[in-house]
């Protein structure tokens, strides 16, 4: 499924355009984004509400993948409405996020997961990847996708208690997805079926996702590559910059000096 918004433009001779405040904000190149594409995987709760900030800066290409159906649980806290119930998340997510655009934008949807858009050929061509699922074998493959295409790919998770959660920025020649998270890459777990989850700690995190992807496409300032937020404030936000691990079970063989170097 596919649609193409339309720009906005000023009703009154003179009035200032909808991205004229954004412009305003240091490190600003909207031209940039809007000249990218955006590679999402998964429109669920992180990925519908990421997809609502995203429109509103108008990227030229948008691509969304998600083989699951809208149930009634996600009503309450993802961008679907009771029309969309059974239907496709992806489909439905792309129909709902046309009213947010801004600006010119080709939104493509598609009914599938990850792993069957890699293996079908999808097209896939993307300048950023956001990993937005709930579950480690996505994530994984997702960090092979990026490191086999030196692209950079965005994370983010919620905790099991549904208040606190993560982002974490992939980027080419620096610490990859293993390096966080060495047990996700063999053991490749997903929650159990209505974990807790809300609104709240979904659209912070959707927040950091999308400054994440302003400071890849601009130059907007980010001087963290791991970042944890927890609403109860009972453990501190972290802020700060995960290196490269040689023991990763994912890149850490590239940072292994080979019999020509040593």
């Amino acid at each position: 499924m596919a649609y193409q918004t339309k720009k906005i433009l000023p009703k009154v001779e003179g009035e200032a355009d909808c991205q004229d405040r954004f412009r305003r904000v240091p490190g600003t190149d909207l031209e940039a984004f809007q000249q990218s594409t955006i590679l999402q995987v998964g429109c669920g709760g992180l990925g519908s509400n990421v997809g609502r900030i995203i429109l509103r800066k108008a990227p030229r290409k948008l691509i969304q993948l998600d083989g699951d159906l809208v149930v009634m649980a996600n009503l309450g806290t993802q961008c679907f409405y009771e029309e969309d119930l059974y239907t496709n998340k992806a489909f439905a997510l792309a129909k709902n996020l046309r009213r947010e655009a801004t600006g010119s934008t080709d939104i493509k949807a598609y009914p599938v997961n990850f792993q069957q858009a890699l293996q079908e050929g999808y097209d896939l061509g993307a300048d950023v990847v956001l990993i937005l699922v709930d579950n480690d074998r996505t994530r994984v493959d997702g960090a092979k996708y990026g490191l086999a295409g030196k692209l950079p790919v965005i994370y983010a998770g919620v905790g099991l208690d549904g208040t606190h959660g993560y982002v974490f920025v992939q980027e080419p020649e620096k610490s990859c997805f293993g390096c966080v998270f060495p047990d996700a890459v063999t053991q490749k777990r997903s929650p159990c079926p209505g974990v807790p989850t809300c609104c709240d700690i979904l659209q912070v995190l959707a927040a950091f996702v999308t400054y994440a992807i302003d400071t890849i496409l601009m130059k907007r300032p980010r001087t963290w590559n791991y970042r944890t937020v927890h609403l109860s404030g009972e453990i501190s936000d972290g802020a700060r910059w995960i290196e490269r691990r040689v023991d990763c079970p994912l890149c850490g063989q590239a940072l292994v000096p080979s019999a020509k170097e040593s």
